[in-house]
């Protein structure tokens, strides 16, 4: 049976990808046939929706995603700040600068302590940007620096806040006098 893998995988994780999807194990069809059994497992349809999103059904994931918001609103199981990214994601890919800010957001304000925290509140800063909210995304990047000094994107965010001080200070040459 034939299956998608995205990213990377080392060669033993690869082999056994293979291998398991050989038997049918983790495929995407295989889940849509378990779906029906495990619709109140949160891990299972977040592996689902991951799954999706490898065959680009982005809208089939995202209703999957929403499922684990509905399932567990508190976070117990884990799955549902990553779910909202998966979602803010979606709403990036689509160019839907406003949605992707809002998912984001949600998942910043929900568990600001959480383990997507820092990644949630650098999104939303930077999706604002992309959707035309400079000033704001500015604002968030800055903080995001200030917050997580030590983040994974720092060095990232202080380079897109340099470039955007720049755009923001230069004159608007596009409007006429």
């Amino acid at each position: 049976m034939a299956d998608r893998t995205l990213g990377f995988l080392r060669p033993a994780e690869f082999i056994s990808t293979v291998d398991d999807y050989q038997k049918g194990i983790g495929t995407l069809g295989t889940m849509l046939a378990e779906e029906r059994q495990k619709m109140s497992d949160t891990k299972f349809l977040y592996k689902l929706g991951e799954r999706l999103l490898a065959w680009n059904r982005v809208d089939d994931a995202d209703r999957r995603f929403a499922a684990i918001e509905t399932l567990d609103p508190t976070n117990k199981n884990g799955d549902t700040d990553d779910a909202l990214m998966e979602r803010s994601w979606i709403c990036r890919k689509k160019e839907t600068w406003d949605c992707a800010v809002s998912f984001a957001q949600d998942c910043y304000k929900r568990w600001p302590d959480g383990e997507m925290a820092a990644d949630a509140f650098e999104s939303a800063a930077w999706y604002q940007v992309k959707g035309g909210h400079k000033a704001e995304g500015l604002a968030g990047l800055k903080e995001y620096v200030s917050k997580w000094p030590k983040g994974s994107d720092v060095e990232w965010a202080q380079e897109q806040i340099a470039t955007l001080e720049k755009e923001l200070a230069a004159p608007d040459t596009t409007k006429a006098p």
